[in-house]
């Protein structure tokens, strides 16, 4: 997306955003409760219809709590001024600031199979190079479980730090790239680009990529422990090359693309989470929410329940959780302004990082530890602090401390964050371990 066109979208769904939620630049109405429980009125009765129109309010809450805090604009703006260019991601989540502190990052390119340069980044833990290291952080020796992530189409790999640093802070290398503006949107190219980070990602001097490249930190990677997670139209590449090739062990999927469906006959094998959205899009990039009129098909939104179904089907673990009251934007994490819902990001970023951790860092010998913490997790009903330690988003600002306030999770009912017109469900341990509702609560012996 060109910096215009990045603008002027934003703008737009600045204005819908703040329209929606009853509020002008210079007003707004009183604050929200979108934290507890949504209640359960009957369908098509007055408080059905209230709820609906609450929630579509809930959907854009970000956007109210960004315009609200003026440190989010302060960060976008010095930002802007040190790199002579809009900073597109969270200006609270900007590596140049955070690198050498909460982990460390390195900028740098491959090529893809159109001979494209292709311009990249490169997180890792921190090690004994990091200075002042904030609490809860820790540095971890190598090798590391690496993840590969991929941004959404007409979308930049910035939009997506919200996830990317928190699992570099937690363990892992992780890589994200950039594809070419003018295929941002082709069907077919983020699988091939997901296909050749993947070469680059495990490529060493013996065994350099098929254009010569290397992995500087070739030596820092654990070659059996790499994941995938992407966007939309990196969502359904994940999900799609996650199973075909053999280096991948563990798939997160955000909210993929609808018109995607994976590829009938996949041969399945590689544990996969997808986290969907409440509200599907209108027309790319339009994804304002729209209250529902009659209760939808639990089994949604669209056709994304149908993932999840085909791994349960196979037998491979599988979970699905679906966000509360959130757009597709919900995890496109803008710079100059907040989109989507005020708790989106942090579910979606909770639970990718236990998934990551239950089926990468938990496999390795003697990380047993690790991964019964990580099942816990997964399958809480009420969540812990394990995303918080990672959350330094942009929040709501606080006029008595002066300080940025993130949205974060420990304490809340795990129901309350899930969506009421969507199931989240899950199949783990090779279906020892499951549950058909999520927020409904499920059996004490399935745990």
């Amino acid at each position: 997306m060109s910096r215009s066109l990045f603008l002027t979208v934003v703008a737009l769904l600045v204005v819908a955003a703040l329209a929606g939620i009853g509020l002008s630049p210079a007003a707004a109405d009183p604050p929200l409760e979108c934290t507890g429980a949504p209640g359960n009125p009957a369908p098509g009765t007055p408080d059905w219809y209230a709820r609906e129109l609450r929630e579509v309010r809930c959907g854009e809450e970000r956007a109210q709590d960004t315009a609200a805090n003026p440190l989010f604009a302060l960060a976008g703006v010095e930002n802007t001024a040190r790199d002579g260019d809009i900073y597109q991601g969270d200006p609270f989540r900007d590596p140049t600031a955070l690198g050498g502190h909460r982990f460390r990052y390195q900028k740098v390119a491959f090529t893809d199979p159109e001979g494209q340069q292709l311009d990249a980044r490169l997180f890792l833990p921190c090690d004994s190079s990091c200075s002042d290291l904030p609490p809860r952080l820790r540095r971890f020796a190598p090798p590391y479980p690496a993840v590969v992530v991929v941004h959404g189409g007409s979308a930049d790999q910035e939009m997506y730090w919200w996830g990317v640093e928190p699992l570099a802070e937690a363990g892992y290398m992780v890589l994200t790239f950039q594809v070419p503006t003018a295929e941002n949107t082709g069907p077919t190219v983020f699988p091939a680009d997901t296909k050749a980070a993947l070469d680059y990602l495990t490529s060493t001097p013996k065994m350099p990529s098929k254009t010569g490249e290397v992995n500087p930190h070739w030596k820092d990677l654990d070659r059996s422990r790499i994941g995938l997670a992407g966007h939309s139209a990196g969502g359904f590449a994940v999900s799609q090359v996650g199973q075909e090739d053999s280096r991948v062990s563990a798939i997160v999927s955000w909210d993929r693309a609808q018109s995607s469906p994976m590829r009938p006959g996949l041969p399945l094998r590689t544990p996969a989470l997808f986290v969907t959205a409440d509200y599907n899009c209108q027309r790319v990039p339009v994804c304002v929410p729209q209250p529902y009129t009659a209760p939808p098909d639990p089994l949604g939104p669209g056709d994304k329940d149908t993932d999840f179904q085909r791994l349960r089907a196979a037998g491979v673990d599988t979970m699905k959780i679906s966000l509360r009251a959130a757009t597709h934007l919900d995890f496109t994490q803008f710079g100059i302004a907040g989109t989507g819902s005020r708790y989106g990001a942090a579910v979606a970023g909770y639970y990718t990082l236990a998934w990551f951790d239950r089926y990468l860092r938990g496999t390795r010998r003697g990380a047993r530890e690790v991964a019964r913490s990580a099942k816990h997790r997964l399958i809480a009903t009420t969540f812990d602090d394990s995303g918080d330690v990672h959350n330094i988003s942009g929040g709501v600002f606080d006029p008595l401390t002066q300080v940025n306030v993130p949205a974060y999770l420990d304490g809340q009912p795990v129901a309350n964050r899930l969506s009421f017109h969507f199931r989240s469900a899950y199949y783990l341990d090779n279906g020892a371990t499951r549950c058909e509702d999520l927020r409904a609560g499920c059996p004490a012996a399935a745990r």
